[in-house]
């Protein structure tokens, strides 16, 4: 049998996973908009695909096509060589590009960049 103070904590726990639950119910019923969903079958097994659209993002004004560019591999995460292979350029080229970029958008590197193209999308120290 619980005490008085034991069997108040017991009920306090309880209240809390109850109400954590609560939160991930209601989380689950806010799916992004746009949310589709698809199911398939392989075999015996069934699949789910989720897809939901994303923001268009739109390149700052001022820069070179070649730069826009670059700013959309480095949005989608891409390393600086990964961008000059896919450009068929050197790598040199590419880390050139980004400085023109951050002198004409006034940044100093990847994560302020990536801040100018989606405000209100990156918070905190992220790592650039």
């Amino acid at each position: 049998m619980l005490t008085g103070a034991r069997h108040g904590e017991a009920k306090v726990k309880e209240e809390r996973r109850r109400i954590e639950q609560r939160a991930v119910k209601r989380a689950a019923l806010n799916p992004p908009r746009g949310l589709e969903a698809f199911t398939f079958r392989v075999d015996d097994e069934e699949y789910t695909l989720f897809s939901f659209p994303l923001r268009e993002v739109e390149t700052p004004e001022g820069l070179t096509e070649a730069e826009r560019e670059v700013v959309r591999a480095v949005l989608e995460g891409r390393r600086n060589a990964e961008i000059a292979r896919a450009r068929g350029a050197a790598s040199s080229t590419v880390a050139n590009q980004l400085q023109s970029i951050y002198r004409k958008l006034g940044v100093s590197n990847r994560r302020e960049l990536i801040q100018r193209c989606l405000p209100g999308l990156v918070k905190g120290n992220v790592g650039g």
